[in-house]
């Protein structure tokens, strides 16, 4: 009886110990689980934050570029001042929106009270080559726009518009001092999708595989800190918030961007 008893007493206490070292794990788990949600929270604020910061570098500096440019006319051409604000409101209307909408975007991810409307592409790809305008003057590019002026597309302006500055923004930026800098912007539809084409001839993407070109943190350019999130976020824009798909291949002279979008029935 002796032994009988020993021996549940040790299988008791080995229950015990047992317990008490899954209840230690469970505990562990739990703690870990809290943190990498509190590490994940952070993480995702840190990169809508980024993301709100990338997309707003080209509106606040055509706002810079017209608030200066107002200033200078108001002080030394007072004559010819109300002619150029009126000129220059439309550019501070537009990157005013520009960068509304977008801080709604991230800010509330899919946001229900953005809605889809119908827009004309290339009225708003005007609008962005007019807010690019000086960098475009000063790499020396011609941009050749394709687009029927009675083309509408349903779908989410704002982000259409984040998408053609981001490629042609970093085309900007692959540019060297050759004779003949292009970028050319083709869209069309059919019975079910909208295509966009986007091309230049800044020299093509050196990463392979060329995909990569849509992973955070991946960049051709010398600076990674601030580069590396445009296309990701492009990449990101059409296939969760368009419901569409985007390709890349590199040209003889350049790169290709092909986008599909599906039109709603």
């Amino acid at each position: 009886y002796g032994v009988t008893l020993g021996g549940l007493i040790e299988i008791a206490l080995l229950m015990v110990a047992q317990t008490i070292k899954a209840k230690k794990q469970f505990d562990t788990l739990q703690r870990d689980k809290i943190i990498l949600m509190e590490e994940s929270r952070f993480l995702s604020i840190d990169q809508v934050v980024s993301n709100i910061v990338h997309q707003w570098k080209q509106p606040l500096t055509q706002l810079g570029t017209s608030v200066t440019l107002m200033e200078t006319f108001i002080n030394h051409n007072e004559n010819d001042a109300i002619k150029q604000i009126k000129s220059e409101l439309p550019k501070v209307n537009f990157s005013i929106d520009l960068m509304k909408n977008t801080l709604e975007e991230f800010s509330s991810g899919n946001n229900k009270s953005i809605e889809k409307a119908p827009f004309f592409p290339l009225e708003n790809v005007q609008s962005i080559l007019n807010i690019l305008h000086t960098k475009i003057i000063l790499f020396n590019v011609t941009v050749g726009l394709n687009i029927d002026k009675e083309l509408q597309i349903v779908s989410y302006e704002h982000i259409f518009s984040n998408i053609m500055m981001n490629f042609i923004d970093n085309s900007l930026d692959q540019f060297h001092n050759q004779k003949t800098n292009l970028i050319e912007i083709d869209i069309k539809e059919n019975w079910q999708s909208y295509i966009i084409r986007y091309t230049d001839n800044a020299g093509g993407i050196t990463l392979s595989p060329i995909e990569q070109v849509f992973e955070y943190r991946v960049t051709t350019k010398e600076d990674t800190k601030t580069h590396g999130r445009g296309l990701a976020m492009v990449k990101m824009l059409v296939e969760d918030r368009l419901n569409g798909t985007i390709g890349v291949k590199n040209t003889n002279d350049g790169v290709e961007f092909l986008i599909v979008l599906k039109k709603e029935i």
